[in-house]
Order: C-alpha cells, then structure tokens, then sequence
C-alpha cells in the first residue's frame, strides 16, 4: 500500500504535568478532530484537515474556523493556550486568530493574534494567557488575513494551573538539542499564585543559583549535556513546585560530504558491478565509521586521516541501490551523515517507439495477502516483434524513491503479456515473469500512477484516480478494445476482473483480459483538450460531437474543485491553482478522464 496518506496522531492528555499544572489537551494537528471540536471549512479549495496539519484560510470574507468544545477550567487558577503556526500557499503572511469565550460560545470576548509565519517552517505562535478561568471556555481559531495565505497550525496545547503556587519552564523544552557553537541557553519560566518571600532557585548540573528571575542564561559547551531543576521557595526554602528539563550542546561536524557519482565497471548484457564516488572535505578531525550495510568494498582517502579526498565503495552488482552512512566518534563528533545510492544502468537499453510496451493491467490493493506482497502490473506488446525491456526503467510518476531497472534480459513477444510484480512471497498465486523486489507500491485510492521509460523517453503512463475501478482483492484492467497509450490515459477503458486466479484474488493476470468496451464509450476518445498544459485562465475542449459536455474537475487529492457545463467549447479555470488536476468529462452517456496541467 502507497503511504501517500497518514493521519498524525492526536493526543488528548488529561493529567499532571508537573505539580499544579495539567494538560487539557495536546493536539497534534492533522486528521479527526477531538470528540466534541467542530469546523466550518468555508475556503473550500482546500480541505481544513491537511493529515499532518491544520489549515485555515480566508479570501476576506468567509473564513475557515476551528472551535473546541466547552471545558470546565473552574477548579484552576489560570490557564494558558500554545500553537504552532506556518504559511499555506502565495501572497501576503498571515497570522492565526485567537478567540476565547467564557460562557459557552455565546460570546467571544478575548481576541488574540499569534505571531506571523514567513514560511512553511513552523514556529511558536506565542503564549496566551486565558483572561478568565470559568466552567464554559471555550476556544475558536481563525485566520487573521483579509486574504491571501493561509495558516498551517500544529501543536494545539490547552494548560491549566491550580490555584496552588506553581512554577513553568516554558523553555529549553525537556531534551533540548541545540547546535554546536551554542555558548549558552536562556532557561524562561512563569510563577503563579505566589506571595511576598516566595523565590525560584536553579541548580545547574548540581550547582545552585538562587532567587533568580527568568530569563536565566546558561553558559554551555559543545558535547556537554545539562540537567536543569527549577524549584519555587518559599521564605522557609520549602519547595513549593519543582521541574526538571534536561539539554544538550552537540559537538561539531565539520565533515562535508560534496559530489556523488556512479560507473559502471563495465557494460555488458550480464550483471556488472559498479563503483561509487564521495568526495569529502572536513575531515581529520575525528575517527569516522563508513557503513554501506554490507554493501561492496569502502575504500579510497579516509576521512579519518585526511581533510579532503574521495571515498570510494567498490564491487557493487548492478541493480543494488544502497544507503552510506558516515558516523563521527560519539565522543568529539555529532557527524551522522547518510547519502542514498542509486544503481546506474550498466547497459544500453535497446528502446522502442512510445506505446509499443503499454500498461493494460494493475493490481493495487489484493486481498488474499497484505500489500504490497500480491501487487502486479502487467505490460503486453503492442507490436508484431519481440521486445527486450532490460535497462528499461519502471517508476512512480510523483515520488523519486519508487523506481526500479529492468536488470536482466525481459523479452515480452509479439502481441504478448508479461506479469512484473512484487518480490514478497506469498504473492496470493500470481505467476510473476520479473519481480522489482520493494522498489515500487501501488496506491491503493486517491491518485497514484506509473511511468514506463527508456533511456529518458516515456513508453507509457497510467495515473488513476478515484474515478478508476478501485476494488479489494480486484485487479484493474484496460479494456481489450482499447490496446494503446492513449486510451489506457482514460478511467473509461478501464474496468474490474471478474475471472479468478491463484488463491482467490480476482485478475488475469498474463492473459487476455476480461473487461471489453462498449461502442458508446469508445466514441468519446475523439476529445481533444488544449493548451495542455495552460496559464490562461482557460482550456479548449473539441468533440466531434456537438451535445453538451458535463466535466468536473478534482485535485490530486481527489476532491471535487470544479464542475460546469461546457458552452462554446471553453472551460474557465482561472480559479484553479498551479498544480496537477484530473478531468472527468460527461458527452451522451459516456465520459473520459484526462489529466490537466495549471501552471
């Protein structure tokens, strides 16, 4: 199964922190809300949950909303909110609105304003100190823009504090790591509830600082680690509250590894071996560990004994991707630098023309084992003469870590099938000619697709989305009708298996397929958009047919963005952003599904 899709997890804690201090709750940010939250995702380009983050918008007059449920904070003294804030998309910073109600949601009369993000980097939108502690708070988050970007949130953080005297470390956090160079770091903290002789002490690695104010700087060291305990006094020394953050300082790295090449030791038909090239400079200064998990021979300059040369990892079998990790010595080095290898072609693939080899069957979600152990694609021939695919390279058509060589011989005959599928056994009884081992998984919704190439050039590409006959336990296959590079472009060639094969699954996989096109669904191939790719605002659809063209357009997140009636043949996208969309286009009963490019 592609991880195209998570959910971050989201953690609601009620309990002590430390003492007079309780989480309300901690949010991550990204997937289903709390029991009890609701939103109003008025923007509706882009959908509020984002699985790894929250996104509010605004075009100056609707608004995305966010709003907690009602919580009882009458039995603390005071209470504090914490949000982590970055941009979304073009145009002016915005920062994220703050609204707080103490009677229910009835009224909102606290406002607030995070600080401004300038990036996709997220930073702390500040702390917000409820003006009141009553039964009914409750907590709406906004946009504060009159358009343009919107505001990613994270870490959605509601802390109360009894009513008792307490003490807060609001930074370092606990397990702080900071960089080597840092010569000191400022211990912040709050007091509350506290009366006259009431003090805070620090000790520092066992050394005391007494009555001290925040914030209180520290003098560090690289390669030093800190225990800081915080402890609130009263004019007794009686401990009143107490916490303990532990950081450290990181020793340098001053290894830098440069350029990286791959050739082939020879270029021939058979499995060759090739040798890998990293230059280096900052080294001598520690002893360094290479490690390539087995992998080939490390050899060439060390940088262990010399400031710059080249590592080399000799004798590797083409095909073999792998990964170098190069570890400085814990006790005077933080380097813990990995480089990933990637196997080049040690043979001139013999290509053919585009849409000789297409893609006419896809396996993405089987059921009879867990994917992506039983996932197939299988290839045919379109041609009257055989085709040798060796060298031939079969991959992801968005991500660059799913690829993978033809590394041997692969000759698919004239008018034929061949079945590529996954290494993993079992395989749910698929007779598989080529395994790609774990290089490639297929996405089982949304949109995923493939990208069958030679020496640069594309033979072939599927992309599919949720308009694409997605099934459990059910292969997807190309109508038998329509055996070419463009028509397998389109949701409409394609249909469900029904014939069983191998321990249950349904496919033929290396067969005829069994799903044959109707007359009227073949005539609506004659669609013809342009430009395609567009930055006009606008695309042109020709049909030989002159009836009324219904077409929706998704993202690729397959959510519905567009949906009109063609007049005059010209479809306005104007409101679209830059990116990668699919078409679905509706003529007399049939449609198409076609990818466009907005730039």
């Amino acid at each position: 199964m592609k991880k195209l899709y998570f959910l971050i997890a989201i953690t609601l804690i009620v309990g002590s922190v430390s003492f007079g201090q309780t989480q309300i709750f901690n949010v991550a940010g990204g997937g289903a809300f709390p029991t009890g939250w609701t939103s109003n995702n008025a923007i509706a380009s882009n959908d509020i949950d984002r699985s790894s983050y929250y996104l509010v918008e605004t075009d100056g007059t609707n608004y995305d909303v966010i709003t907690t449920n009602v919580i009882d904070l009458s039995s603390y003294g005071s209470a504090t909110f914490d949000i982590d804030v970055a941009t979304f998309g073009s145009g002016t910073n915005n920062p994220a609105k703050i609204e707080i109600s103490f009677d229910g949601g009835s009224t909102f009369t606290q406002t607030e304003v995070t600080a401004t993000p300038t990036s996709s980097t997220y930073i702390a939108g500040g702390t917000i100190t409820l003006n009141s502690v009553t039964s009914q708070v409750q907590i709406r988050i906004s946009n504060n823009g009159a358009s343009n970007k919107g505001v990613r949130l994270r870490n959605l953080v509601l802390t109360a504090f009894a009513s008792t005297p307490f003490v807060q470390v609001t930074a370092p956090s606990d397990m702080a790591v900071f960089p080597s160079g840092t010569t000191s770091v400022d211990v912040e903290f709050n007091t509350g509830n506290t009366t006259a002789g009431d003090q805070v002490n620090i000790t520092v690695n066992g050394t005391p600082n007494l009555n001290v104010t925040s914030p209180f700087s520290i003098t560090t060291a690289n390669g030093q680690s800190y225990t800081v305990l915080v402890e609130l006094v009263d004019s007794g020394s009686s401990v009143l509250d107490s916490e303990t953050v532990t950081f450290e300082v990181l020793f340098p790295c001053d290894l830098i590894l440069g350029t990286i090449t791959e050739a082939c030791d020879a270029e021939t038909a058979a499995v060759d071996t090739y040798t890998t090239s990293i230059a280096f400079t900052g080294g001598g200064g520690t002893t360094y560990t290479i490690n390539t998990g087995g992998v080939g021979t490390v050899g060439g300059d060390d940088p262990s004994s010399v400031a710059s040369g080249t590592i080399t990892v000799s004798g590797v079998n083409e095909g073999t991707n792998f990964t170098v990790t190069v570890t400085g010595d814990a006790s005077n080095s933080s380097c813990d630098i990995s480089r990933d290898i990637t196997s080049p072609i040690c043979f001139t693939p013999v290509c053919a023309n585009a849409g000789d080899i297409i893609m006419t069957e896809i396996m993405p979600n089987p059921s009879q084992n867990s994917d992506p152990a039983g996932e197939y694609i299988e290839l045919y021939n379109t041609t009257t003469a055989s085709i040798d695919i060796q060298g031939w390279i079969i991959k992801d058509d968005a991500s660059a870590s799913e690829t993978h060589t033809i590394g041997s011989s692969l000759v698919i005959a004239a008018n034929s099938y061949i079945v590529l599928g996954n290494a993993a056994t079992p395989n749910g009884g698929v007779t598989l000619n080529y395994t790609y081992a774990n290089d490639i998984s297929l996405g089982n919704s949304g949109t995923d697709g493939l990208i069958l190439e030679c020496a640069g050039t594309m033979i072939d590409q599927v992309i599919w989305d949720g308009s694409f006959p997605f099934a459990s336990g059910v292969s997807m296959e190309l109508s038998v009708t329509t055996l070419n590079a463009t028509s397998n472009d389109s949701a409409t060639n394609w249909g469900a298996a029904i014939t069983t094969y191998g321990d249950g699954d349904k496919g033929t996989p290396g067969a005829t397929n069994d799903f044959t096109l109707s007359t009227a669904t073949s005539k609506i191939e004659t669609f013809n958009i342009y430009p395609n790719p567009t930055s006009l605002g606008y695309v042109s659809i020709d049909s030989r047919n002159n009836s009324k063209i219904e077409v929706t357009v998704f993202d690729i997140l397959g959510k519905r963005v567009l949906k009109n009636t063609v007049k005059n043949n010209t479809l306005d996208v104007s409101h679209l952003k830059t990116g990668m969309y699919i078409m679905k286009m509706s003529q007399d009963g049939a449609s198409v599904t076609k990818k466009l490019v907005i730039q």
